[in-house]
């Protein structure tokens, strides 16, 4: 119960982990009780150390054997042609197969009826593959017939073991089902009766298990008010109560009285937002320590709510009993909270129209907070929307409402002002804490979508996927209770305007993030215990060492030089930081020694000299840890934060900030992808500034993308006369079987434009949240990511003709980019003059799926039957880099 509910099941599966490690060694060493035959078949059911080990092994090196022109999916795919998995019918992403091979290479015998079954597949079994690969709960549905047979025959190690395996499986193929798989690992472990969340009741865990003198410290994430059940409790067993709201020199003066008076006389005291004064909270835990000559009252109690952080006092932290309270999730949830904790909402005297809209602001209020789960797709970074937002926007209600009523009972709703509703909600209350104009058109769409005269009819839904009806009584506190009880406890993540793939997206993670903390913690003590066993005893004089730093860390060993060996490879042999060979580029680059010419050579010089410092310094640092592997030099702090971060998987923070990547990237994939964007870099070395439009540019893969788009723009200027200002950049989405075809046109076009054609071939963009192929438009679907064929960059002059109808690019569909603006789109305009079917919209280019960095704004024409809010609220985005393209 001290933990959030994602860190109780890391912890528990950490218990069962050790547990099982001590089971497995047992069995090993031959410790086990029993007959001989009896104990035999325990040992066939008990867990193997490499299956134990694939627990946090899995997905570590996932990329450590593939390179930067192959892929271990494919080879996987070639070399187990027998595997059920590939007949099930159900295509299988690139992730999906690399960590099916990652885990035939971990459990080759475990998995060997599984990767090479003697024949082909049956029908009954493909079926059941499919439903595994297709089902809401995959971890019910998994197929068995590839599992030994002492395995589901019964018994508890038979039962636990085939959990396990079960876990690995879902991890590879359904990652979104990773959590449940793990709760259904620690049950099969523990049992049932293991309450491994812990107890909730905390009226019990505050009268029985905890003492007068013990705070009770409610720890919860921002924005959730964690005093709401003290209130709860105290009002519905008639208990006094005195809450004061910390932050203040009266707040300090108050608490103290408070204290002071219950201590003697008995009752609850309940301090709020007590992270606000960590220091007054120190000299809060001295008081209480030094209380022994005074005995509280038994019926005291003190309360303390804070968010999670850091600068809490340790003292005061270990001598309270620690609650963690997460947030509530689900709109019901969310709405039930805002009923609870805004005063305004129980007033029975409010008019139908005033009351609706305060039910539509806690409806909105929800939808803002529950989209903050599913960052960076529901808002591209994390909002503290709190309940004193939903107050102000009520209170400015109120002031609206009684301006244009003019002393009236009741409005038209035509005299309601929506517009100043919508303008004060979008700019200031809520509006105020929203600083990325992308996250600014996601609320202005709700907003526009909600805040409508149609709110004031019978029938109003809050969202067209809901099925729930607004009530038709409003008037008072109890049917709006009514109704809040009626909606599902769950809801579809298309209720905030998500897809549904959204949450599919976010189960991922969260499986992620479990096992990365597990890995930690396993990590953490395998390292302590390998550093106590490498100690290097190196000699002041003779700079020699007994060979202990080998011990222990032979595993780092092979995968750095694995490192080492893509770097080489993706080079051809060259070597960074060799100042001649470097110059001598430069001098190429720079047409001879005279210096750049244009924008793209001073753009490509500075990209090589970015990827030959960043070639060089990583060359230098593996060299420096496998040195300290083999026992030859001696461990500076710094050498053995990098052992430390590289066994557990993790970048160096001081690597990784050489230039931006994903920040849950792995140390494997990390070292595939600079190795790729090596080899691009040393292509786009050896290719003449003119050879640049035929080359395919991936630019997730620049270390400098943002100067490369400005780069083009440049060069266009500057080769075809004209002003910056004057060019846009039109996006041509390409068929690849049609590249050529277009290629082919493309050259034997004569355009009629001022700007002559300067296409520049961009490659690896993702879009997000809807799909755009080639000859056609920008529409909805219910996948979260869809692979771009490749992309072309093309800046014109806004004063050019229109091009004909032989200028039209083949399969390809033209767009107009902005660098940044409002993402409200266009219409487009037909020959004769009506209003076409098509129009534009805005849709962000960001470097990776974390969205923090945002490259340019994208104008995409889509059909006119999809309301451009649609699009909004989905997040639609454009991506430079991804993992899976």
């Amino acid at each position: 119960r001290g933990l959030l509910s994602g860190d109780q099941l890391v912890f528990a599966l950490r218990l069962a982990e050790i547990r099982l490690s001590h089971d497995t060694a047992q069995f090993t060493t031959g410790t086990g009780t029993g007959t001989s035959s009896y104990h035999q078949h325990e040992q066939q059911q008990s867990l193997s150390t490499s299956e134990l080990d694939a627990l946090v092994k899995q997905g570590l090196n996932s990329y450590l054997h593939a390179t930067p022109t192959t892929s271990r999916g494919a080879a996987y795919r070639q070399a187990h042609s027998n595997c059920p998995v590939l007949h099930a019918g159900v295509p299988l992403s690139e992730l999906q197969l690399d960590s099916l091979a990652h885990l035939s290479t971990l459990l080759p015998a475990s998995l060997k009826a599984l990767a090479d079954p003697v024949a082909p597949p049956e029908e009954p079994c493909r079926g059941e593959w499919a439903a595994f690969l297709k089902d809401g709960e995959a971890e019910e549905k998994m197929p068995i017939q590839w599992v030994p047979n002492e395995l589901t025959s019964g018994g508890d190690l038979g039962t636990i073991r085939f959990s396990i395996l079960r876990l690995l499986v879902v991890r590879a193929l359904r990652p979104d089902r990773a959590v449940a798989a793990m709760e259904l690992c620690v049950t099969a472990v523990f049992g049932n009766s293991f309450s491994w969340r812990g107890s909730s009741d905390l009226y019990e865990i505050a009268t029985v298990e905890t003492e007068a003198k013990t705070p009770l410290l409610i720890s919860s994430s921002a924005g959730f008010d964690s005093g709401g059940e003290v209130r709860s409790i105290a009002t519905g067993r008639g208990i006094g109560l005195v809450e004061v709201a910390m932050g203040s020199s009266e707040g300090y003066d108050q608490a103290d009285a408070a204290i002071s008076r219950h201590w003697k006389m008995g009752g609850w005291v309940l301090l709020a937002n007590t992270h606000y004064c960590p220091e007054w909270l120190g000299s809060l835990e001295k008081r209480l320590s030094s209380a022994d000559a005074t005995k509280p009252h038994p019926n005291f109690r003190l309360f303390l709510t804070a968010e999670v952080q850091a600068t809490l006092p340790t003292a005061l932290v270990r001598a309270s009993e620690v609650l963690v309270k997460d947030s509530p999730t689900g709109v019901k949830s969310a709405m039930m909270q805002f009923v609870r904790s805004v005063p305004l909402v129980h007033s029975d005297s409010l008019n139908t129209e005033r009351a609706r809209i305060y039910l539509l602001i806690g409806w909105l209020h929800a939808v803002f907070v529950e989209r903050c789960r599913y960052v960076p797709v529901g808002w591209s970074k994390r909002y503290e929307f709190m309940n004193s937002d939903a107050e102000c926007t009520l209170s400015v209600v109120d002031h609206w409402l009684e301006t244009a009523a003019q002393g009236r009972a009741h409005l038209r709703p035509e005299e309601v002002p929506l517009v100043a509703l919508r303008t004060m909600i979008s700019q200031s209350t809520y509006g105020g804490k929203v600083d990325n104009m992308f996250d600014q058109q996601i609320m202005d769409s709700f907003l526009d979508t909600l805040l409508v005269p149609q709110l004031f009819e019978s029938g109003f839904r809050p969202c067209a996927d809901s099925g729930a009806l607004f009530p038709e009584d409003v008037s008072n506190h109890a049917a709006i209770t009514r109704w809040l009880h009626s909606l599902p406890d769950t809801n579809p993540c298309t209720w905030l305007g998500l897809p549904h793939a959204a949450e599919t997206r976010l189960l991922t993670h969260q499986g992620q993030h479990a096992i990365q903390k597990l890995r930690v913690l396993q990590g953490d003590v395998d390292i302590d215990s390998a550093e106590s066993e490498t100690t290097v005893n190196v000699s002041a004089e003779t700079g020699e060492d007994d060979g202990g730093a080998m011990k222990g860390h032979t595993a780092l060993l092979t995968r750095v030089e694995n490192w080492r060996g893509l770097l080489s490879e993706a080079c051809g042999g060259k070597k960074g930081g060799n100042e001649g060979a470097d110059k001598k580029k430069q001098d190429e680059i720079g047409g001879g020694g005279g210096g750049p010419n244009n924008a793209l050579e001073r753009f490509v010089g500075l990209e090589y000299e970015t990827g030959m410092a960043v070639l060089s310094s990583m060359e230098g640092h593996l060299a420096q840890v496998a040195s300290f592997c083999n026992g030859t030099t001696r461990p500076s702090n710094e050498l053995r934060s990098w052992v430390k971060d590289l066994s557990l998987g993790r970048v160096p923070p001081a690597w990784k900030n050489r230039y931006c990547t994903p920040v849950a990237m792995s140390v494997d994939l990390w070292f595939v992808d600079l190795a790729r964007r090596v080899g691009q870099l040393v292509i786009l070395g050896d290719t003449k500034v003119g050879e640049l439009p035929e080359m395919e540019i991936w630019l997730g893969g620049l270390f400098n993308p943002e100067a490369f788009i400005m780069a083009t723009r440049q060069y266009t200027a500057e080769t075809t006369n004209t002003p910056l200002d004057d060019l846009v950049l039109t996006c041509c989405l390409t068929s690849r079987d049609k590249k050529e075809e277009t290629a082919s046109i493309n050259a034997t076009t004569t355009r009629t434009s001022a700007c002559p054609s300067l296409g520049f071939q961009i490659r690896k963009l993702t879009l997000e949240g809807a799909s755009w192929t080639v000859s056609d438009h920008l529409s909805l679907t219910e996948e979260m990511k869809a692979p771009l064929s490749n992309v072309e960059f093309k800046w014109k002059a806004t004063s050019s003709e229109p091009l004909t109808d032989d200028d039209d690019v083949v399969g390809a569909d033209a767009v107009s980019v902005s660098g940044g603006g409002d993402r409200k789109g266009t219409n487009n305009i037909d020959a004769g003059g009506a209003l076409s079917s098509v129009t534009n919209i805005g849709i962000p280019l960001y470097l990776h799926d974390s969205r923090a960095n945002f490259l340019i704004n994208l104008e995409v024409p889509r059909s006119g039957e999809d309301v451009e809010n649609i699009f909004f609220q989905r997040g639609v985005a454009f991506l430079a880099w991804d993992e899976t393209a």
